[in-house]
Protein backbone atom coordinates (compact mmCIF):
# COMPACT_ATOMS: atom_id res chain seq x y z
CA UNK A 1 0.00 0.00 0.00
CA UNK A 2 1.44 3.34 -1.05
CA UNK A 3 0.70 6.29 1.19
CA UNK A 4 0.28 9.61 -0.49
CA UNK A 5 0.25 12.83 1.42
CA UNK A 6 -0.72 16.41 0.68
CA UNK A 7 1.45 19.38 1.56
CA UNK A 8 -0.43 22.62 1.97
CA UNK A 9 1.66 25.79 1.76
CA UNK A 10 0.26 29.14 2.88
CA UNK A 11 2.03 32.41 2.17
CA UNK A 12 1.49 36.15 1.99
CA UNK A 13 3.68 36.28 -1.13
CA UNK A 14 2.19 34.97 -4.37
CA UNK A 15 5.70 34.47 -5.80
CA UNK A 16 6.28 31.73 -3.22
CA UNK A 17 3.13 29.94 -4.38
CA UNK A 18 4.23 30.19 -8.01
CA UNK A 19 7.68 28.79 -7.19
CA UNK A 20 6.09 25.64 -5.76
CA UNK A 21 4.90 24.96 -9.29
CA UNK A 22 2.67 21.97 -8.53
CA UNK A 23 -0.73 23.56 -9.01
CA UNK A 24 -2.25 26.96 -9.54
CA UNK A 25 -2.30 29.00 -6.32
CA UNK A 26 -5.64 29.55 -4.64
CA UNK A 27 -6.00 33.21 -3.77
CA UNK A 28 -8.10 33.90 -0.70
CA UNK A 29 -10.46 36.80 -1.11
CA UNK A 30 -10.74 39.47 1.55
CA UNK A 31 -13.89 40.52 3.35
CA UNK A 32 -16.55 42.39 1.43
CA UNK A 33 -16.84 46.11 2.14
CA UNK A 34 -19.98 45.40 4.17
CA UNK A 35 -18.37 42.67 6.29
CA UNK A 36 -15.24 44.77 6.79
CA UNK A 37 -17.39 47.69 7.96
CA UNK A 38 -19.32 45.41 10.34
CA UNK A 39 -16.09 44.16 11.95
CA UNK A 40 -14.68 47.68 12.18
CA UNK A 41 -17.96 48.99 13.58
CA UNK A 42 -18.21 46.25 16.22
CA UNK A 43 -14.94 47.42 17.78
CA UNK A 44 -15.12 51.14 17.06
CA UNK A 45 -18.54 51.47 18.73
CA UNK A 46 -17.83 49.10 21.60
CA UNK A 47 -17.87 51.71 24.36
CA UNK A 48 -20.48 54.02 22.88
CA UNK A 49 -24.08 54.29 24.00
CA UNK A 50 -25.30 54.25 20.42
CA UNK A 51 -24.01 54.67 16.92
CA UNK A 52 -23.34 58.25 15.92
CA UNK A 53 -24.67 58.85 12.38
CA UNK A 54 -22.22 61.67 11.77
CA UNK A 55 -19.35 59.20 12.15
CA UNK A 56 -20.78 56.53 9.86
CA UNK A 57 -19.72 58.01 6.53
CA UNK A 58 -16.16 58.61 7.73
CA UNK A 59 -16.03 55.18 9.37
CA UNK A 60 -17.15 53.48 6.19
CA UNK A 61 -14.39 55.20 4.25
CA UNK A 62 -11.80 54.13 6.83
CA UNK A 63 -13.06 50.54 6.69
CA UNK A 64 -12.72 50.50 2.89
CA UNK A 65 -9.06 51.46 3.24
CA UNK A 66 -8.53 48.15 5.08
CA UNK A 67 -9.10 46.43 1.71
CA UNK A 68 -10.97 43.52 3.20
CA UNK A 69 -8.22 42.44 5.62
CA UNK A 70 -9.73 41.43 9.00
CA UNK A 71 -6.61 42.27 11.02
CA UNK A 72 -6.54 45.79 9.56
CA UNK A 73 -10.23 46.30 10.37
CA UNK A 74 -9.69 45.06 13.93
CA UNK A 75 -6.63 47.24 14.49
CA UNK A 76 -8.30 50.41 13.21
CA UNK A 77 -11.63 49.63 14.87
CA UNK A 78 -9.86 49.27 18.23
CA UNK A 79 -7.99 52.53 17.60
CA UNK A 80 -11.12 54.50 16.67
CA UNK A 81 -12.92 53.27 19.77
CA UNK A 82 -10.64 55.65 21.66
CA UNK A 83 -11.38 58.61 19.36
CA UNK A 84 -14.52 60.55 20.28
CA UNK A 85 -14.25 63.51 17.92
CA UNK A 86 -15.32 63.36 14.30
CA UNK A 87 -12.25 65.43 13.42
CA UNK A 88 -10.06 62.63 14.78
CA UNK A 89 -11.82 60.09 12.56
CA UNK A 90 -11.44 62.38 9.56
CA UNK A 91 -7.73 62.82 10.29
CA UNK A 92 -7.21 59.04 10.23
CA UNK A 93 -9.20 58.74 6.99
CA UNK A 94 -7.17 61.48 5.29
CA UNK A 95 -3.77 60.57 6.75
CA UNK A 96 -0.97 60.72 4.16
CA UNK A 97 0.35 57.37 5.36
CA UNK A 98 -2.28 55.56 3.29
CA UNK A 99 -0.68 56.94 0.11
CA UNK A 100 2.88 56.52 1.34
CA UNK A 101 2.30 52.79 1.73
CA UNK A 102 1.24 52.49 -1.92
CA UNK A 103 -1.56 50.46 -3.43
CA UNK A 104 -0.03 47.02 -3.85
CA UNK A 105 -1.33 43.92 -2.06
CA UNK A 106 -0.87 44.18 1.70
CA UNK A 107 -0.53 47.97 1.69
CA UNK A 108 -3.87 48.43 3.44
CA UNK A 109 -2.97 46.29 6.41
CA UNK A 110 0.52 47.78 6.70
CA UNK A 111 -0.94 51.28 6.72
CA UNK A 112 -3.54 50.32 9.33
CA UNK A 113 -1.01 48.68 11.62
CA UNK A 114 1.45 51.55 11.28
CA UNK A 115 -1.28 54.07 12.07
CA UNK A 116 -2.28 52.08 15.14
CA UNK A 117 1.34 52.06 16.28
CA UNK A 118 1.87 55.77 15.68
CA UNK A 119 -1.09 56.58 17.94
CA UNK A 120 0.23 54.50 20.84
CA UNK A 121 1.46 56.44 23.87
CA UNK A 122 5.25 56.36 24.29
CA UNK A 123 5.23 53.80 27.11
CA UNK A 124 3.31 51.32 24.95
CA UNK A 125 5.48 51.97 21.88
CA UNK A 126 8.63 50.88 23.67
CA UNK A 127 6.95 47.83 25.19
CA UNK A 128 5.61 46.76 21.79
CA UNK A 129 8.93 47.34 20.00
CA UNK A 130 10.67 45.22 22.64
CA UNK A 131 8.60 42.21 21.53
CA UNK A 132 10.70 42.10 18.35
CA UNK A 133 13.32 40.09 20.28
CA UNK A 134 11.10 37.01 20.04
CA UNK A 135 11.12 34.87 16.89
CA UNK A 136 8.19 35.08 14.51
CA UNK A 137 5.42 32.68 15.56
CA UNK A 138 6.85 32.23 19.06
CA UNK A 139 4.42 31.68 21.94
CA UNK A 140 5.29 34.39 24.46
CA UNK A 141 4.69 33.86 28.18
CA UNK A 142 2.90 36.93 29.49
CA UNK A 143 4.58 36.99 32.91
CA UNK A 144 8.01 36.48 31.37
CA UNK A 145 7.42 39.42 29.06
CA UNK A 146 6.31 41.63 31.95
CA UNK A 147 9.46 40.70 33.88
CA UNK A 148 11.58 41.61 30.86
CA UNK A 149 9.78 44.95 30.57
CA UNK A 150 10.44 45.50 34.26
CA UNK A 151 14.15 44.69 33.89
CA UNK A 152 14.39 47.27 31.09
CA UNK A 153 12.86 49.93 33.31
CA UNK A 154 9.71 50.28 31.17
CA UNK A 155 7.31 49.86 34.10
CA UNK A 156 6.96 52.64 36.67
CA UNK A 157 6.04 51.67 40.21
CA UNK A 158 4.20 53.49 42.95
CA UNK A 159 2.78 52.83 46.38
CA UNK A 160 -0.63 52.21 44.87
CA UNK A 161 0.39 49.92 42.00
CA UNK A 162 3.41 47.58 41.77
CA UNK A 163 5.19 47.32 38.39
CA UNK A 164 3.73 43.86 37.75
CA UNK A 165 0.23 45.31 37.72
CA UNK A 166 1.36 48.19 35.52
CA UNK A 167 2.82 45.66 33.08
CA UNK A 168 -0.39 43.65 33.08
CA UNK A 169 -2.29 46.82 32.20
CA UNK A 170 0.10 47.53 29.33
CA UNK A 171 -0.35 43.97 28.07
CA UNK A 172 -4.15 44.28 28.10
CA UNK A 173 -3.99 47.56 26.18
CA UNK A 174 -1.80 46.03 23.46
CA UNK A 175 -4.07 43.00 23.31
CA UNK A 176 -7.16 45.20 22.92
CA UNK A 177 -5.47 47.09 20.08
CA UNK A 178 -4.82 43.79 18.23
CA UNK A 179 -1.03 43.86 18.57
CA UNK A 180 -1.27 40.58 20.50
CA UNK A 181 -3.52 37.61 19.68
CA UNK A 182 -4.36 33.96 20.39
CA UNK A 183 -4.26 34.26 24.18
CA UNK A 184 -4.21 31.00 26.14
CA UNK A 185 -5.72 30.99 29.62
CA UNK A 186 -5.13 28.62 32.53
CA UNK A 187 -7.83 26.78 34.44
CA UNK A 188 -8.47 29.86 36.59
CA UNK A 189 -9.01 32.07 33.55
CA UNK A 190 -5.70 33.92 33.88
CA UNK A 191 -3.99 34.89 30.61
CA UNK A 192 -0.82 32.83 30.30
CA UNK A 193 0.67 33.14 26.82
CA UNK A 194 0.02 34.66 23.42
CA UNK A 195 1.59 35.32 20.05
CA UNK A 196 1.76 38.06 17.43
CA UNK A 197 0.50 37.96 13.85
CA UNK A 198 3.42 37.66 11.40
CA UNK A 199 2.76 41.13 10.00
CA UNK A 200 2.55 42.62 13.49
CA UNK A 201 5.88 40.99 14.28
CA UNK A 202 7.33 42.54 11.10
CA UNK A 203 6.07 45.91 12.33
CA UNK A 204 7.72 45.42 15.73
CA UNK A 205 11.06 44.73 14.04
CA UNK A 206 10.61 47.75 11.80
CA UNK A 207 9.90 50.19 14.63
CA UNK A 208 12.62 48.69 16.83
CA UNK A 209 15.16 50.04 14.33
CA UNK A 210 18.68 48.91 13.56
CA UNK A 211 19.30 47.70 17.11
CA UNK A 212 16.70 44.93 16.81
CA UNK A 213 18.09 41.45 17.54
CA UNK A 214 15.75 38.47 17.35
CA UNK A 215 16.71 35.47 19.46
CA UNK A 216 15.78 31.88 18.63
CA UNK A 217 14.99 30.48 22.05
CA UNK A 218 14.44 26.96 20.68
CA UNK A 219 17.95 26.69 19.25
CA UNK A 220 20.68 25.35 21.52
Amino acid sequence: MVWTGVLLVTTHNEKVALLMGTTSPYRLEGLSDGDCWSLFQELAYKNRQKEQPSFEEVGNEIAKKCRGVPLAAKALGSLMCLKNQKSEWSFIRDCAMWDLMGHEDGAGILSALRLSYEYLPTHLKQCFAYCSIFPKGYRINKNTLICLWMAEGFLPSSENMPPEEVGNGYFIELLWLSFFQNVRRDFDGNMVEFDMHDLVHDLSKSVAGVDCLTTDLARK
